[in-house]
């Protein structure tokens, strides 16, 4: 594993199909193996813990007895104005990942649809859970059959300590507002102060709450929380509920708030997540709020990929459906090609709810590609990458993984060798976008036995042409030689 890519690590065993193995989240995360060899459920696990920071987001408890912390160091005389106090912190860290990982299994039994027991492998006493936050903290999780153990919490540091300058800043009209900045042992955001108050309580809420949420969760996590919606999940059957579900279960979802009706398919969390996402863009397209952040993403699909544009048809109807318009033409999206349906929620996302940075994990990209789109879906994962956002991939195709090769090859030489080479080819390269580091990205095979059905998780190796293609090699040669047995045959 890449040291440089140690951001967070989670270590699984006897975790459904997967018998162990252990992951490292690196800006770009690929995951190949055979069918129900357990890649969606270890994308699925990441996003679930990434999921608990929506529920400690309506948690105060954390906040609250920062708060108290940091006004009990203030009304002791501890800090004053021009000077720096230092702040222990280190049981907020160890509460906040106590949290997280305690809060896991329920997100596990959302996502699943099932208890978290189901979730062992067959024949095993338990599920263990292993997680590295950055080297600062470790969390070990087991779920029995029978319950879920206390989680074990330590940390690499002894203690953990902020440190926080206040200080007086004259503002618009003469006013003077306390300005507060933190330092400590971990990176922090530079630059602007932390919270600009006219009143020491107000700022100390401020600090409480920008610590929590844009700090503490990074500094446990990857630096990719912005907001208290981090992550986006691309299930791989959603083309499926494009064409055939969407504007009836989404007219369900306005009329009853959730999905009523019974049956394991109106169960399921991803179509639910879908659904809304859908609906959120639906309303984004019509307001002059929408987010813009990620118009520069969506334009590459559109551009390179649709060869046109996945808009709303609001006119008239309950439930905005999804069109695909090209030179001033509209087609409902079961009469256009298959690509549009495939890449339709993925393009309005982008053009209208995305913001960076975010975790975005999209099952089999590749699905209803050519070929040459899937280079050009590698593209736009470099490019997604390139602005800070964090990405994770199951793929079972070659041409996707080599072109990954390629851009990490890119990525590799100094950008005056790689201005020049683009140049001199005539590719339609970027040479600023298009192109990926090594360090930036790990890929996994999810090796399975096909005797007992379950497999291991092992790091794809690498050398200077990117990752060992074995997994791809071995199909190849298999059908290779099986045509030349049966040419000698027809000889």
């Amino acid at each position: 594993m890449n040291e440089s890519t140690k951001r967070w690590q989670i270590e699984v065993k006897n975790f459904g199909p997967i018998l162990d193995g252990k992951v490292g989240i690196a800006p770009l995360t690929v995951f190949i193996g055979k069918n129900a060899s357990g890649k969606s459920y270890m994308a699925q696990l990441i996003y679930a813990q990434l999921r608990t920071f929506w529920g400690l987001s309506t948690d105060r408890r954390i906040i609250e007895k920062l708060t108290q912390r940091l006004s009990d160091v203030w009304e002791g005389g501890r800090i004053e104005v021009g000077k720096t106090c230092v702040v222990d912190i280190q049981d907020i860290f160890e509460d906040t990942v106590e949290q997280l990982v305690s809060n896991l299994p329920q997100y596990l039994e959302i996502l699943f649809g099932v208890e978290y027991q189901n979730l062992i492998t067959d024949g095993k006493d338990s599920v263990l859970i292993l997680q590295n936050f950055r080297d600062f903290a470790q969390a070990e999780l087991e779920l029995t059959h029978a319950e879920q153990k206390n989680p074990k919490i330590s940390f690499s540091k002894e203690k953990t300590s902020l440190r926080m300058t206040l200080g007086l800043e004259e503002v618009v009209d003469g006013k003077k507002m306390l300005n507060v900045r933190l330092s400590g042992e971990f990176p922090l955001p530079k630059g602007k102060p932390v919270a600009q108050t006219e009143s020491i309580e107000s700022a100390f809420l401020l600090i409480a709450t920008n610590f929590y949420f844009k700090m503490t969760l990074p500094i446990l996590f990857i630096p990719i929380f912005p907001s208290d919606t981090p992550a986006v999940f691309f299930p791989a059957f959603r083309s499926g509920l494009i064409l055939t579900s969407y504007p009836s279960l989404a007219a369900k979802m306005l009329s009853f708030g959730e999905l009523k009706p019974e049956g394991q398919f109106f169960q399921n969390f991803f179509i639910r997540e879908m659904l809304s996402m859908l609906l959120d863009a639906s309303a984004a397209a019509s307001s002059r709020y929408r987010s813009k952040s990620g118009d520069e993403f969506a334009q590459f699909l559109e551009d390179k990929l649709l060869h046109g544009k996945i808009v709303f048809e609001t006119e008239g109807i309950f439930v905005p459906d999804l069109l695909f318009e090209s030179d001033g033409l509209q087609l409902k999206l079961n009469r256009s090609a298959a690509i549009h349906a495939e890449l339709a929620p993925i393009a309005v996302y982008f053009k209208y709810l995305h913001r960076n940075p975010t975790m975005i994990f999209i099952e089999e990209p590749e699905a209803h590609l050519h070929p040459g789109a899937q280079r050009q879906f590698a593209r736009f994962l470099a490019r997604l990458v390139r602005s800070g956002n964090y990405v994770l991939i199951t793929t079972h195709s070659d041409f996707l993984f080599s072109q990954i090769n390629n851009l990490m090859m890119l990525g590799s030489l100094d950008p005056e060798k790689r201005r020049n080479l683009i140049k001199r080819r005539g590719w339609d390269y970027d040479p600023n976008l298009d192109f990926l580091k090594p360090e930036e990205v790990n890929a996994y095979l999810f090796d399975l036995d096909n005797s007992t059905n379950l497999s291991r998780i092992k790091e794809i190796g690498r050398n200077e042409m990117g990752f060992y293609e074995d997994e791809f090699v071995d199909e190849a040669i298999g059908a290779a030689n099986e045509r030349a047995d049966i040419y000698d045959e027809l000889s």
